[in-house]
């Protein structure tokens, strides 16, 4: 596990070295790939729900009631 932290930190060196033209794309690299662009999306779903869990929410069995109301 300590090995791959430490490729990942030099990757993200790496990365941060680059200039921002080069960031760019790098970045537009792993969007064409089509499984990184998966996980990158899956990864970003994560980011999303962990932001939110504070948020409030409605029960769904609220939100049906709401709307076979209309």
């Amino acid at each position: 596990m300590a090995q791959t932290g430490l490729k990942m930190e030099q990757v993200w060196a790496d990365f941060r070295a680059l200039s921002p033209v080069s960031r760019v794309a790098f970045l537009q690299l792993l969007l064409t790939d089509e499984k990184i662009r998966d996980e990158l999306e899956d990864a970003s779903d994560l980011l999303d729900i962990a932001e939110r869990r504070d948020e409030s929410s409605i029960p769904f069995d609220e939100v049906m009631d709401g709307i076979r109301d209309r």
